[in-house]
Parts: structure tokens; sequence; C-alpha cells
């Protein structure tokens, strides 16, 4: 890994010690530090597939939301929303009767 400071091929991963580290490492970045500066700083892993997992997860999604159901989805929205309403109506409709006129 390159060293953003210095600009060297010394980086290499260093060990998770603060909190802070552990907590950025949920998100993909992991602790690098370089040999030739002592440079300390976090990157996304490239070997770990990080990219390559991402660009899977928006093909997926964008097969979901525009592939072959695309009609289905949209009719299926529909219903449930349709369905929401008519729930909503009725229970509108018998808190108003329970209320007391005048």
């Amino acid at each position: 890994m390159i060293c953003p400071k210095c600009r060297q091929d010394r980086a290499r991963r260093t060990e998770r010690v603060s909190t802070a580290d552990h907590v950025v490492n949920r998100f993909f970045f992991k602790p690098f530090s370089c040999h030739a500066c002592q440079h300390r700083f976090y990157a996304l892993r490239e070997d770990m597939g990080v990219t390559v997992w991402r660009k899977q997860m928006a093909e997926t999604i964008s097969t979901a939301s525009f592939g072959k159901n695309h009609k289905r989805n949209t009719r299926e929205l529909l219903f449930y929303g349709f369905a929401a309403l008519a729930i909503g109506a009725m229970i509108y409709y018998l808190i108003q009767q329970r209320l007391p006129q005048g």
C-alpha cells in the first residue's frame, strides 16, 4: 500500500488498538502504518474484495428494482398501498363513531 503522506510503497496493516480502530473497521476501513515515515492512516482494503462486494450489491439491487419482476413489484406496491389506505380509513371511521358527538 502506498502511504498518502510520503508516497512510498512501505505502508502495511497495523494492529487495531483503539476504540476508533474497531469502529472504523466496521465500515471496511483498516488501519495502516507507513514504515518509512511512521504515518498512521485508514484505508479500504482492496484485497478484501470490498469493491467487488459493493459492485455485486449494486447489481443485485438494480436487478431487484428494475429486473424481470418490475411489473409484479409495482403491482404489489400498489396493492399494499391501497390496503394501508383502506385500513387507515377503517380505523378513522371507527374512531369517529366512538367520539362523543357535540
